[in-house]
């Protein structure tokens, strides 16, 4: 029995196992004092049962490596020898598999997990992570940060302790964040003045400028000097592109005559509620400095000038007492550089209903 070595042949989820040797070159039933125990992964409640046969059999239910072995034991002496084989069924290799999440504090920073699966009776020993930038990781959760916005494909390879090697790859979605324009403006002489850009791109660079002037004027430069040909108010824009293509823009009113900067503000009249059994009409407004003035028509010979009061994003202006019938409503805010924005709508009361429209 000294020299009986242990082989096993697979088909599908089916081993069969057979214990020979030189003298014993097929199955064989052991005799006194020699024993058989198998001792098999899937199934005994005691993970082994004895037997005089030198062949064995067992069906596996999922993939991997399974680690059975045989024990030749004495029963005169005590002694034994074990015999030990690894059953492969289907397929060892791991399985390759992350995720990732941008870092909430660094947007270009993101951080990589590892999800990878070994198979039963393998684990994994070794990760690497090809980026797809030309940098890689061996790092099982590594983290990464992109020096420009794309699209990468990013593969990790797994190995096991086996050797045995997966592939999975992912594309990996890099934002890039547009640009924010703005500038501002220094009078040179009368009809003369300097632009200066002050635009901002947090994950790139600017690389591109586009100005228009208000008067059919462009230019190309970061930081031109225009002339106009006449005094008055005129429209500058700025448009920008990062080195990822994407696009900024900011446009203001320039007042050659007295070189100010002033966006006329916006206001957009949205609704009309109660509050404490008394009607009022929701507005909002937009500016880029201060607003002074809320000016209202209310259509039945009241005005008022009242920029209300603050209210879940909104504001809230009492209206009169109207009777019943059909009212215009005008508002007109002013700003504290003289811009000027005004918003109509239609408020209609009928029995003690009120609604607004535009």
């Amino acid at each position: 029995m000294d020299n009986l070595t242990l082989s096993v042949s697979v088909s599908g989820n089916h081993a069969e196992f057979m214990a020979s040797s030189d003298k014993f070159p097929d199955c064989f039933k052991a005799s006194y004092p020699y024993v058989f125990t198998w001792s098999f992964y899937k199934k005994y409640s005691a993970g082994y049962y004895y037997s005089f046969d030198s062949c064995a059999a067992e069906e596996y239910s999922g993939e991997g490596v399974y680690k059975e072995s045989l024990s030749i034991g004495n029963l005169l002496d005590g002694s034994a020898r074990v015999l030990e084989t690894d059953v492969i069924i289907g397929n060892p290799s791991p399985i390759g598999s992350f995720n990732y999440a941008f870092d909430e504090i660094n947007k270009k920073r993101i951080l990589f997990k590892d999800n990878s699966i070994a198979k039963r009776g393998t684990k994994i020993v070794s990760w690497l992570w090809d980026f797809g930038d030309g940098t890689t990781s061996e790092e099982q959760n590594p983290s990464h940060e992109y020096s420009f916005p794309s699209n990468y494909e990013v593969t990790l390879t797994v190995v096991s302790d086996r050797g045995d090697k997966n592939e999975y790859s992912q594309r990996v979605d890099m934002p890039n964040e547009p640009p924010a324009a703005n500038f501002r403006v220094e009078s040179v002489s009368d009809l003369t003045f300097s632009f200066f850009d002050e635009s901002t791109d947090t994950d790139g660079n600017i690389v591109k400028w586009e100005w228009d002037f208000g008067d059919e004027a462009i230019s190309g430069e970061q930081n031109p000097m225009h002339t106009y040909g006449a005094a008055g108010k005129y429209r500058v824009s700025l448009k920008v592109y990062d080195d990822g293509y994407a696009e900024g823009s900011y446009w203001t009113m320039l007042d050659t005559t007295t070189g100010i900067l002033n966006r006329d503000p916006s206001v957009n009249i949205s609704g009309i509620g109660l509050f404490n059994n008394r009607p009022f009409i929701s507005f909002k407004y937009d500016d880029d400095g201060i607003i002074e003035s809320c000016k209202w028509d209310f259509g039945n010979g009241t005005t008022r000038e009242d920029c209300g009061t603050y209210y879940d994003n909104m504001r809230r202006v009492f209206v009169p007492n109207y009777s019943n019938g059909t009212y215009n409503v005008k508002v007109t805010v002013t700003d504290n550089l003289g811009g000027k924005a005004s918003d109509e709508a239609t408020v209609k009361v009928n029995g003690g209903y009120i609604t607004i429209s535009k």
